[in-house]
This record gives structure tokens, C-alpha cells and sequence, in this order.
């Protein structure tokens, strides 16, 4: 399949770590890759030849990177200072993680008339909400499921580090077993919960499940949920359309 076009854009997501990028045919993701360092993010530019990039969590380390993207193609940094296509009502939006920022972006894009409700499952597990007129209200931001692992470990004597695990038991019978019953249940139960506090407060609204553990929950979330994993890459294409003329 030829995807070399000159109508394509890229968007790229890069962590602490690894990167993921998308390629996109106007609204349409037609390719993804995720754990990418950067020489394999600067091949799939290299490849595919996008009209367009934009690039989410340049740190000090990436700014190479950022400018081997500039040599290739026409590039945009998503910072705190790049136009959003919604209204940002967060108290402090410079210290508002993009991530969290693209993502409620990216819940416009499938459910533009809608209350959404984000929950991305990563590190941390973020709750990001936005109403139906487009703004943004804030959300919550609690412990990812290998953080309460590795915390469990970490600050006690005894317990050992153990690897989540998609199903547990209800009642553990072994210490291992306990630890995950109560960090994968206890996630459950807190997802659940505060979805129910959002629907009584909004009436109806659309749940959002996107990061990488989020198919360790999808089928244990009491209302029906909308689950895609490339949510951020569906909000920084979308930035990127609504500042295609500045770059």
C-alpha cells in the first residue's frame, strides 16, 4: 500500500521514552506505530514523506529531533501556545499536561455535540472532562496501575513487585494474588465510581477510554464505552488542521 502523498500528515506523541506516530489522510488514521526511539520516529518520516508534522512533549532532549523534523518537512511544536479548536478553562493551563489537553481534543473529533468524559490509562490515570459546547473543564489525575505495584513495593518492607495482570480474583489467596485483587479491583471501582459522579452531574455523557492499560478495564466499566487507544494521535492531527496556515 502506497501512502507516500503529498495530502498526508503526520502526528507524532513521544513520552519520556518512546515515541508514536500516526499518519493521517485528512480525518482518517491510515497507519500507526508506537514504541519508537527517535531514529525509527525520523525513518517513518523519512518513508512516508507527510506534507505535515506535528510533534506532542519535545523536552530538552528531543530539540534534535525537532529540528532534523524542521529539514524534512513543514513541523509544529505543540506547546501551551498552540490554538486548540476548544475552549481551555483549566485554572492553569500552562502546568496542563498536552496529552491530557490532545485527548479531549481528540473526543471533539468522534462526539462533537456530546459531554466526553477521557479517561486515559497510562502512568497515571487521568480523567479529563469536556462538555458538549466545547470546554474543556479539568478532570482528576490518580495512580497508574504498575505506580500502585512498584508503591506497594517500594514502601514496605515485604511485598514483592508484581506485574498486573488483565484478571484477578475478588478474594486473593497468596500475597501476590492480594495485591493484584486490590490494585486492579480498586481501579475498577474507582473508574466506575467516578463515572457515576459524572453522569449524575451531567446527565448524559460519552466515557472515553484510551492509553496503553486500557484493555486491561474495558470490560470490567459499568456503562458502555467508547475505547480507542489512538485518541491523542486523533486530537494532535486535529490541532494540526486548525493551524495548518501558521506553518
Amino acid at each position: 500500500m502506497e501512502l507516500s502523498q503529498p495530502n498526508f500528515n503526520a502526528v507524532i506523541d513521544f513520552g519520556n521514552t518512546f515515541g508514536k506516530v500516526g499518519l493521517f489522510d485528512g480525518n482518517q488514521l491510515v497507519l500507526s506505530k508506537s514504541q519508537l526511539e527517535e531514529k525509527d520516529v525520523l525513518l517513518f518520516i523519512e518513508e512516508h514523506s507527510p506534507q505535515r508534522v506535528i510533534i506532542s512533549n519535545v523536552g530538552a532532549s528531543k530539540e534534535q529531533l525537532l529540528q532534523k523534523l524542521s529539514q524534512q518537512c513543514r513541523t509544529l511544536e505543540f506547546t501551551h501556545e498552540t490554538y486548540v479548536p476548544i475552549t481551555n478553562q483549566y485554572s492553569t493551563p500552562k502546568t496542563l499536561g498536552l496529552d491530557r489537553l490532545a485527548a479531549v481534543v481528540g473526543a471533539k473529533v468522534f462526539f462533537p455535540h456530546d459531554h466526553c468524559l477521557v479517561i486515559d490509562m497510562g502512568t497515571c490515570i487521568t480523567y479529563d472532562f469536556i462538555t458538549s459546547e466545547a470546554q474543556y473543564l479539568g478532570g482528576g489525575i490518580s495512580p497508574g496501575m504498575k505506580m500502585r505495584c512498584k508503591a506497594l513495593h517500594d514502601y514496605t518492607a515485604k511485598l514483592p513487585l508484581v506485574e498486573p495482570v488483565a484478571s484477578v480474583p475478588l478474594i486473593g489467596d497468596s500475597t501476590n494474588s492480594s495485591i493484584l485483587s486490590g490494585v486492579v479491583n480498586g481501579i475498577a471501582a474507582e473508574m466506575n465510581g467516578i463515572i457515576e459522579k459524572y453522569t449524575d452531574k451531567f446527565e448524559s455523557i460519552r466515557v472515553l477510554l484510551c492509553g496503553g492499560d486500557a484493555n486491561f478495564f474495558e470490560s470490567s466499566l459499568k456503562p458502555h464505552i467508547f475505547a480507542n487507544r489512538d485518541l491523542v494521535l486523533h486530537g494532535l492531527s486535529r490541532i494540526l488542521q486548525a493551524n495548518e496556515e501558521d506553518i
